[in-house]
């Protein structure tokens, strides 16, 4: 077996996460569940398992991308 041998390369952490596929993971919970969350913890907080990051979603955020990709009626959780 031929065996390759390439330059060196620094190794360095780098997360590729952001708001917005965070986002795509609130409305993967579908619109009841991620109502049902803002109504027992006032938001949703979605964190990232590759670097921790916290991303929080509060009432008007969720209803929003409920409202604009799915057509939903999403009322306002107080």
């Amino acid at each position: 077996h031929d065996v390759t041998l390439f330059e060196t390369q620094a190794v360095q952490f780098k997360c590729h996460c952001s708001h917005e596929k965070m986002a795509s993971a609130v409305q993967l919970l579908g619109f009841d569940d991620a109502m049902d969350l803002l109504m027992t913890h006032k938001k949703v907080t979605v964190t990232c398992e590759f670097c921790n990051q916290h991303y929080d979603f509060d009432n008007s955020e969720v209803r929003a991308l409920f409202t604009e990709n799915s057509g939903h009626d999403a009322q306002l959780i107080n």
